[in-house]
């Protein structure tokens, strides 16, 4: 059974909805804009299926762009 849990970081649902629904207004330059945001990070995946992050995000030192799919 799923577990709940509260968002990391105490990122509410509704701010995760305006930050995303931003990300994809700006097209092209979001990822630029999502590293801008103080305290949070970001994984975008286009529509090729290839992953990006922000330099912020877990793991970058690993792995900036993946391809899923």
């Amino acid at each position: 059974m799923p577990r709940r849990r509260s968002p990391p970081g105490g990122l509410t649902s509704p701010a995760a909805d305006v930050y995303a629904t931003a990300a994809l207004a700006r097209g092209a330059d979001a990822l630029d804009w999502l590293a801008t945001l103080d305290g949070h990070a970001a994984l975008l995946v286009d529509a090729t299926g290839r992953a990006r992050t922000t330099p912020n995000w877990p793991g970058t030192r690993l792995a900036t762009s993946l391809h899923l799919g």
